[in-house]
């Protein structure tokens, strides 16, 4: 009984659902002649260079989300991706005669052909206040978003008491805020946990991408270094958007990874070699206890 009453309902709401949908596609094509016939030059100049600006927007990127414009989140565990997706954004997604701000080396001295420019991005605060701004064009090129990799490194919310934490976030977060009117629209926060982030940074990210590598042996790995290594093969990342104070998954998508493209086009040892200049802890042998 419940079935033959839905389909009743279905059936009744059936001609009025495809009434109002002829009635709305007569009104867009009204109002399309409408404008056509009052200036035709204009409107198909505009339907022109709009559906090209559309074409083009959408040949340079193929997994938009990932470089649309605002404050992006990559999550991943350590050595989860969240460079390689970087390096990714760099050599697959960065339109032409674009380059993007780095804060450490990784990307630089692998690169070298001015796609990613390192900068002190720090020495730009003091005081709590952002006191320089960063040029839009280097070399040619207009920039195209900022990356942050291992933001936690730098800013863990544990440390947001003291003053020298403060001098630089808040500088900070006052670049973010005002950065699409300095020229530069996207900012790449990278972290190992989204929870560690201050949360006054957490409220400016618009984009929540989290990463699942999926690895495999690499026979053209294995070519280069002699070695077998378990390297990544796809990146399944899943989207995220913030809607109010929660984030909705909004897309799934899995990107092949290159070994030569991706793995070899930047320096792993960037964050090791930051370290390695450190002197080593001398280990002490634990005193042996007298018998007396």
């Amino acid at each position: 009984m419940r079935l033959i009453k839905r389909l009743i309902v279905a059936v009744i709401r059936l001609p009025i659902m495809i009434g109002q949908t002829v009635v709305t596609s007569a009104k867009w094509i009204t109002e399309q002649i409408r404008l056509l016939v009052k200036n035709p030059k204009m409107r198909v100049k505009y339907l022109w260079q709009t559906t090209r600006a559309r074409m083009r927007w959408q040949r340079q990127n193929k997994t938009n989300i990932l470089v649309a414009p605002g404050v992006h989140s990559i999550v991943a565990l350590m050595g989860g991706g969240k460079t390689l997706l970087s390096n990714m954004l760099v050599q697959d997604m960065l339109p032409e005669g674009k380059f993007v701000y780095v804060v450490d080396r990784a990307l630089v001295d692998a690169l070298g052909d001015g796609r990613a420019v390192y900068v002190d991005l720090w020495a730009c605060y003091k005081d709590g206040k952002q006191i320089y701004r960063l040029p839009t064009h280097v070399d040619g090129k207009s920039c195209y978003g900022i990356v942050l990799d291992e933001i936690t490194k730098y800013f863990n919310r544990r440390n947001n008491k003291y003053g020298n934490y403060n001098d630089k976030f808040l500088g900070l977060v006052e670049m973010i805020i005002s950065l699409r009117h300095q020229g530069i629209n996207r900012v790449w926060v990278l972290s190992q946990s989204y929870d560690n982030i201050d949360v006054q940074l957490m409220r400016l990210i618009k984009y929540k991408h989290i990463i699942y590598a999926s690895r495999r042996y690499n026979y053209d790995a294995y070519l280069a270094t002699q070695k077998l290594l378990y390297i990544p093969r796809q990146l399944k990342i899943v989207s995220q958007t913030r809607t109010g104070d929660d984030y909705e998954s909004v897309l799934c998508q899995v990107l092949d990874v290159d070994y030569k493209r991706h793995i070899c086009t930047y320096n792993h040892r960037a964050l090791a070699d930051e370290y390695n200049h450190l002197p080593l802890l001398t280990l002490h042998s634990t005193p042996q206890k007298s018998d007396s």
